[in-house]
């Protein structure tokens, strides 16, 4: 069996600043500001449907009679 290959991936936030407290709380902060959150969650789902309408987004894979999965 050969070993799983990954594709690089940019995920979201991927540099930290911390600041300490005298009391022991400790800050992380995120190093690039988040992005505004949508106002409805549907409207991230309505802005990729017209930014790439042939790709598919999530699908259900049967799992075929030998156990493997389908395409």
């Amino acid at each position: 069996m050969s070993a799983p290959t990954y594709r690089p991936l940019r995920f979201g936030v991927t540099h930290v600043t911390t600041r300490d407290t005298p009391e022991g709380v400790r800050y992380v902060r995120a190093a690039q500001d988040l992005q505004p959150y949508p106002t409805r969650l549907t409207d991230r789902l309505a802005h990729w449907a017209r930014t790439t309408p042939d790709q598919t987004w999530m699908a259900q894979r049967v799992k075929n009679a030998d156990g493997s999965l389908g395409d």
